[in-house]
């Protein structure tokens, strides 16, 4: 008897286990905090005049109330906090993507958020941008590019750079990843880099081949796609941060039939250039014009010679970034297909360090920072390609470019960083200056300065009438006395 009520006692309590267990699988598989997590997280300029800036990320379950919480105090998450919860939400092969869009920001001010689930308090740790200034305050960006696959060396190459300069912006120039249908290459790029790029705004381009066979760019950044674009391959997009305008073009926009980009994409593009009215516009594309790699004699890059440099030109582009070629190039200021030479130059001190400034030279660089991955090719130059490079190398080494903008001043710094002890060699420096502030104020205000001298003259013509008219009456007075 007591043998068989063991038994019994033994078989419930197998039975409870195992209906525990089923009930905990069903629960976890509905609303896993695993599941949950926020990864892939990136912040973006959205429309900075707004006050705008773009969230995004990614959940391996789909979220069951997504949020966004945002405030200026640092670690200050609490159920007082003004939420962000219009948030765009799409189902793809594996992952949920979610976007959203924090709004009248103020300017020149660090922010932190964080994103995640309410209903479950499953949220990201924080994280912080610094937002825009109307007011033109001195920023320093950086230029990396093509780290597909050598995630491990993009973050040291970040490590490195951030050490060095307190920025606010990542411009990177396409094939951030090595397959970009691949939702985990994405996850395991922002997984290496995330501690770093958790206090960066970040703006990308598709690649020519890694980002271009899927939404996946798209979904993993929140920038303001103009034009109603197909962005099945990649997107083309502006922003403004201080008085610098940002230009990212789309190489997989492409036709080898007319061998340049679509009708849309060039109207939107010289729109675009025209109606700015930054001190600085700077075009990032993944494809190069000039460069001291072996794409230089592609007939992709003849054709763009040939169709965007006249665009550049007339709409006084200071400096166009790519990547592609996986070399370090630097031309000289280009206009109309010829470098400006000896340009007019200044001296002048910035932190303490006499610099030399090309001044006005109304041309345009071109700048390829290598790569901040482990893929390099060989350099590649000719009699033809070398006469408009300034500066090239490939040491085999990442690189990455900090750039920084102060008013009328742009200066470029170059850096070979030694993967194994973290060091970054400055390699390559180049500084900009335009002087001709006063003179564009005078054309902005020509119309008003010469009806402001039109009234003056009329109303100076009145006086000296009148003063006149008041002379002969006397005149004519005293003589009839």
């Amino acid at each position: 008897m007591k043998k068989t009520l063991s038994i019994i006692v033994i078989t419930l309590c197998m039975l409870c286990m195992f209906t525990s267990v089923i009930k905990a699988d069903t629960s976890d598989a509905i609303v896993s905090p695993r599941g949950l997590a926020p990864y892939s997280i990136t912040a973006t300029v959205y429309i900075s005049e707004k006050g705008e800036y773009g969230i995004s990320w990614h959940t391996k379950d789909k979220s069951l109330e997504p949020v966004i919480q945002i405030t200026k105090e640092k670690g200050s998450f609490d159920e007082s906090l003004t939420v962000v919860s219009e948030i765009a939400a799409s189902e793809h092969n594996g992952y949920y993507a979610y976007k959203g869009i924090v709004t009248d920001l103020e300017p020149s001010t660090r922010y932190y958020y964080r994103v995640g689930d309410k209903a479950t308090s499953v949220f990201s740790e924080s994280r912080s941008f610094v937002t825009s200034s109307p007011e033109s305050d001195s920023f320093t960006f950086f230029h990396m590019t093509d780290t597909q696959g050598g995630y491990s060396n993009w973050k040291k190459v970040l490590m490195s750079a951030m050490s060095l300069y307190d920025a606010q912006l990542l411009v990177h120039t396409g094939d951030l990843v090595d397959n970009g249908a691949e939702e985990s290459d994405w996850k395991a790029a922002f997984k290496a880099t995330e501690e770093q790029l958790g206090s960066l705004l970040i703006s990308s381009v598709a690649g020519s081949y890694h980002e271009s066979n899927g939404t996946e760019l798209y979904e993993n950044f929140n920038f303001y796609v103009p034009n109603d674009q197909d962005v099945n391959h990649g997107i083309y997009y502006s922003y403004d941060y201080n008085n610098v305008h940002f230009t990212m073009l789309d190489v997989n926009d492409y036709s080898e039939e007319t061998g340049n980009f679509s009708d849309a994409q060039i109207k939107w593009l010289k729109n675009d250039l025209k109606k700015t009215d930054k001190q600085w516009k700077v075009v990032g594309m993944h494809w190069g014009i000039y460069t001291a790699g072996p794409r230089y004699f592609t007939q992709e890059s003849a054709n763009l010679r040939k169709n965007l440099e006249p665009i550049f030109d007339k709409y006084n582009v200071d400096l166009v970034l790519f990547g592609h070629d996986h070399v370090y190039t630097r031309t000289y200021p280009i206009k109309n297909g010829k470098v400006i030479e000896k340009p007019q130059t200044i001296e002048d001190q910035i932190n303490g360090v006499d610099t030399t400034f090309d001044l006005n030279t109304g041309g345009t660089v071109y700048l390829l920072s290598n790569t901040a991955g482990n893929k390099f090719y060989d350099l590649s130059l000719s009699d033809e390609s070398i006469k408009y490079i300034a500066e090239y190398d490939q040491s085999y080494t990442p690189m990455f470019s900090a750039i920084t903008v102060e008013g009328n001043k742009l200066m470029i710094n170059a850096y070979i960083v030694d993967t194994e002890t973290g060091e970054a060699m400055l390699f390559d420096t180049y500084a900009m200056m335009k002087t001709q502030v006063a003179k564009s104020f005078i054309q902005q205000y020509l119309l008003y300065i010469i009806i402001g001298a039109c009234i003056v003259v009329a109303a100076g013509t009145v006086v000296i009438i009148l003063f006149y008219k008041k002379k002969a009456k006397e005149k004519a007075e005293n003589a009839q006395k």
